[in-house]
């Protein structure tokens, strides 16, 4: 552990059984979500969000809007 390498995922995985719960705590903390959105989709989102009464939203909020979205048709699908 001298070379600074220590992966945290890897030990959670050998130290799994026991530690079991907190391994399922860990691995939901540290595990990167995918992206569920085609990136067709992904190119083409400001069509889908911004219209004539929405083109005043600052990019911050259609930011907002855009990752809300996601995460509820990620909710959606599990």
């Amino acid at each position: 552990m001298e070379d600074g390498d220590f992966d945290i995922q890897q030990w959670w995985n050998e130290h799994e059984r026991h530690f079991p719960i907190l391994a399922i705590i860990a691995k939901q903390i540290l595990t990167t979500p995918v992206s569920t959105v085609a990136v067709e989709q992904e190119f083409s989102t400001g069509g889908n969000i911004l219209d004539e009464r929405r083109s005043v939203m600052s990019s911050e909020t259609i930011q907002v809007e855009v990752c809300v979205d996601d995460w509820t048709k990620a909710q959606k699908r599990k």
